[in-house]
């Protein structure tokens, strides 16, 4: 996968760890949070990496349970890691001069973090397991 999808990670990890100890209280007005993500395109925006990454993390477990790669398991999660570098690379570009998104992302992270790190952990475990497999190289 390349650096986007690691510098991705890595945010995500940086503020998982930084806002480990910040806990905020909780909103009782989950409905109308639910309804904010839902129309802002920030959070949509978001969210699009996070299945992203989910979908890939599903496809290396799956692929990695026998512990061997066939050709078509490399070839979806190339598929899959070039997806997630296409997202990044639109969603890094859309947002790069964008301060109001930026901070909406992190916003968004900050409050998140406990199942974003969950999606993390999982993701990273699932793209080590890989690399315990037969087939591992041909996934550079």
């Amino acid at each position: 996968m390349k650096n986007s999808t690691l510098i991705l990670c890595s945010l995500l990890f940086a503020f998982t760890i930084s806002s480990c100890n910040n806990e905020k209280p909780k909103n009782n007005n989950d409905n109308q949070k639910e309804t904010k993500e839902e129309i802002d395109p920030y959070i949509t925006d978001i969210k699009k990496i996070i299945r992203s990454i989910e979908d890939y993390t599903k496809l290396a477990v799956k692929a990695a349970k026998d512990k061997v790669l066939d050709d078509n398991e490399i070839k979806k999660l190339k598929n899959s890691a070039y997806e997630l570098d296409e997202i990044e690379k639109e969603i890094d570009k859309k947002y790069a001069e964008n301060k109001e998104g930026q901070e909406a992302i992190e916003n968004y992270i900050e409050d998140n973090h406990e199942d974003l790190e969950i999606i993390y952990e999982d993701f990273i475990a699932a793209k080590m397991s890989l690399y315990e497999c037969e087939g591992a190289d041909k996934l550079d």
